[in-house]
């Protein structure tokens, strides 16, 4: 069984998407709460630039929606 390579890198993308989301959160629920150390802020910056990185790519990389083959919504052509 073969996986085509986008759905292999779309799954990539998203787990990285996610966890370094996830991670961002934490640093930034850390810093406000008052409960994280000073250097949380650093790593919060670099951890929402990264799943911003991965949102990007991941959405770049998405096939775009096309009317082309079907034509505007509420048409029909049949």
């Amino acid at each position: 069984m073969h996986t085509r390579p986008a759905t292999i890198r779309d799954t990539v993308l998203l787990a990285d998407l996610t966890g370094f989301g996830v991670v961002a959160l934490n640093d930034v629920w850390g810093v406000l709460s008052g409960r994280a150390r000073d250097v949380a802020a650093v790593f919060g910056v670099v951890h929402l630039a990264f799943a911003a990185a991965f949102l990007l790519t991941w959405w770049r990389a998405r096939p775009a929606a096309t009317c082309a083959s079907t034509g505007p919504p509420g048409r029909d052509d049949g």
